[in-house]
């Protein structure tokens, strides 16, 4: 394990913050991270969490699936670094993903992360080659609210067109489903906007009801 500041960059680019505003967009970002990832073999996996003054390490294991509250890394054979990491404005909440490293824009200035290379992990659980790449979109719908009287003080509505997983699969049927979310208390899955969530089997995903292609809510 190692450990240091977070102080990474985002090199930005279409799709950085993770939503889209229209159908053209989200195409268009969904064709490039399948131009850049499809046919690429994951050389290096790193998991990177938040190093809390006497927090348990690492934090991130368990039976059924991965939970980590900052993101992941993904070296891959053209030289690349590919970031996942959570991504909240508003009512948009998202799975951010983008070529680079972890930033540290969700952390204080003071905080530290712990950087856990999984690679063997990956090796044993994961694909480490792309052949598919599967993004899963939908929208955040909220309100009206009304206050204790009974009065309406918001109206209800939508968030835009937020990637919430993105499925990776091999040529050998393997696969590696991320998405927001996090353990529970119980050891289950659990909805989260601020936390990352790795399935290495669909069917499991599923089962912990994970947003996934042709779900209903699920943008087709």
């Amino acid at each position: 394990m190692l450990r240091g500041v977070g102080s990474r960059t985002n090199s930005g680019g279409d799709g950085a913050n993770g939503w889209v505003s229209s159908d053209s967009e989200r195409r268009q970002w969904e064709g490039e991270l399948r131009r850049r990832l499809v046919g690429r073999r994951i050389t290096r996996a790193r998991y990177v969490e938040i190093d809390y003054e006497g927090k348990p390490e690492p934090m991130w294991r368990g039976a059924g699936f991965d939970s980590l509250d900052f993101g992941i890394e993904l070296d891959l054979d053209d030289g690349t670094t590919w970031a996942f990491i959570w991504n909240q404005r508003g009512h948009n909440e998202a799975l951010l993903v983008y070529p680079g490293q972890l930033f540290s824009s969700p952390l204080r200035s003071d905080a530290h992360t712990a950087v856990y290379d999984v690679t063997d992990h990956w090796n044993a659980a994961g694909p480490m080659a792309v052949t598919t790449v599967t993004p899963v979109w939908m929208r955040h719908r909220f309100g009206p609210a009304f206050n204790r009287a009974g009065e309406q003080v918001a109206s209800s509505g939508e968030s835009e067109m937020c990637l919430l997983t993105l499925v990776l699969t091999s040529e050998d049927g393997r696969e590696a489903v991320i998405t927001l979310g996090a353990r529970e208390a119980d050891g289950s899955y659990g909805y989260r906007h601020d936390n990352i969530v790795v399935f290495f089997s669909i069917i499991e995903a599923r089962n912990a009801r994970v947003l996934l292609p042709g779900d209903p809510d699920a943008i087709p």
